[in-house]
């Protein structure tokens, strides 16, 4: 015997995601863009994405967008939160632009002289995604005209084994990984007096 009433299923609520901002990445450049979401029930989510840049993806599990853009243009990224039942979902525009901004110009060179040769150490520059590497300048002239590049250098050091016995001028310029170059340091001079 019943009363006539029949039990009722639980009513799923679905999640809610929040859109995110339009977002701007630069090609190299880091992204960690988390993606919020909550459900009313308390249920676990799944995070999904379509049509990321090239280069970043989505963690299941916690929603972060991260990676490195490696393409330059322009997505329609749709996010799509899911629970055990239900699924929302929400568009955002991602612009990946290409990297045109160069390095700042590194500071002066200075010197120690290593077996006779100079050694250079020079204060780092800093660039908007990252400095690649300096291109090392010699020039017997103050000015660094008909300057040689004798080098390039991953840190801030660099020893020029090739040096004569002589006065030489040093300037130092940084690059990162598009091929932007940086203005050129201030020249320092160095008496080289090989053995």
């Amino acid at each position: 015997q019943t009363d006539g009433s029949e039990a009722k299923a639980p009513v799923n609520s679905a999640p809610v995601v929040t859109k995110p901002a339009n977002q701007t990445g630069i090609v190299g450049k880091a992204v960690n863009l988390p993606i919020v979401a909550s459900d009313a029930d308390g249920d676990a989510l799944t995070y999904s994405a379509g049509n990321l840049p090239a280069g970043l993806s989505i963690n299941a599990s916690t929603g972060v967008i991260s990676g490195t853009p490696t393409a330059v243009g322009t997505k329609a990224v749709t996010v799509t939160v899911s629970d055990y039942k239900d699924s929302t979902s929400t568009t955002f525009s991602f612009v990946v632009n290409a990297d045109t901004t160069a390095p700042s110009k590194p500071g002066a060179p200075s010197f120690t002289l290593v077996s006779g040769k100079p050694r250079l150490t020079w204060p780092a520059s800093t660039d908007n995604v990252g400095v690649t590497g300096y291109i090392i300048y010699r020039s017997t002239s103050k000015n660094m005209s008909q300057e040689t590049e004798v080098g390039r250098s991953t840190t801030t050091t660099f020893t020029d084994t090739s040096a004569t016995s002589r006065t030489w001028h040093y300037a130092v310029r940084a690059y990162d990984a598009a091929g932007n170059v940086s203005t050129r340091s201030n020249t320092e001079r160095v008496v080289v007096l090989v053995p």
